[in-house]
């Protein structure tokens, strides 16, 4: 009986090194938006755990425009 598990998959240290590179500079994105009250709520939203954020749009602008 074959196995049905999906294969490891292994990142080439240079796409590891843009990716760990990327997730710093997302972080550094929502402690700002944080910080500046722009984020309502900031959570892990689905049953895998992905992170989702809550946005506070008011003072935005005027929607549909």
């Amino acid at each position: 009986m074959a196995s049905s598990r999906v294969p490891a998959c292994t990142v080439a240290p240079a796409a590891e090194a843009q990716l760990e590179a990327e997730i710093t500079e997302l972080q550094a994105t929502r402690d700002g938006w944080q910080k500046g009250g722009m984020l309502g709520k900031a959570d892990h939203c689905s049953a895998d755990g992905r992170p989702c954020i809550q946005v506070d749009e008011r003072g935005w602008g005027v929607r549909g425009a």
